[in-house]
């Protein structure tokens, strides 16, 4: 079995590829012109937001929109298969955001654009069936939905705080465990012998 981790590295590398020319409008001063910039993708969190001077000029960060959050849900470590195999399950979430600075009645834009970034991870999911070096197995369907939760730390589910827009795209990935035989507990005298 693969580290999970190993999984969620090989998922951001593809997602970076992905989405390296596709660039989504960025938040800027209203003094400053529009900024566009593809979405930063990241592991686990948001990163925190850099504190500066009131009078520094607006620096683009990866805790500001777009961004893309790459994070292990849940798991489950059980037996799967007819030769009775262990396998580790995980389901994995894509957690996506944009920003899109329009008026409060005209908002397809910004839908527009999380939509896109939401097509543009599922293409890439559907990319290929193995994952980190082939220890991970991609499983279908993969399912999404818009908003994100409160309990994501990020914005209320299913709803869009304007200016920003989130959505969350799951996909289940399973990776086979060797079964490795017991060891018998052995007395602290007597060298160790192995049950099997």
């Amino acid at each position: 079995m693969n580290s999970t981790f190993l999984l969620l590295a090989d998922i951001r590398a593809e997602l970076e590829k992905a989405f390296k020319h596709m660039v989504f409008r960025a938040k800027t001063e209203h003094s400053m012109p529009e900024a566009h910039r593809p979405p930063a993708v990241v592991i686990g969190h948001v990163p925190p937001k850099r504190s500066v001077p009131t009078s520094a000029a607006t620096v683009q960060d990866d805790s500001e929109p777009p961004f893309i959050l790459v994070r292990s849900l849940d798991g489950e470590f059980g037996q799967r298969d007819k030769h009775n195999a262990a396998v580790h399950q995980v389901k994995v979430g894509i957690m996506c955001c944009v920003y899109s600075d329009e008026s409060y009645s005209e908002v397809q834009a910004g839908y527009h654009d999380i939509m896109n970034m939401v097509d543009t991870v599922l293409l890439t999911l559907n990319s290929k069936d193995y994952w980190a070096d082939r220890h991970w197995s991609r499983e279908l369907p993969a399912t999404w939905t818009t908003g994100l939760g409160k309990a994501l730390d990020i914005y209320a589910a299913g709803a869009h705080w304007h200016p920003y827009y989130g959505a969350a795209v799951i996909g289940t990935f399973y990776a086979a465990s060797p079964h490795l035989p017991r060891v018998a507990e052995v007395d602290a005298h007597e060298p160790p012998r192995r049950v099997g």
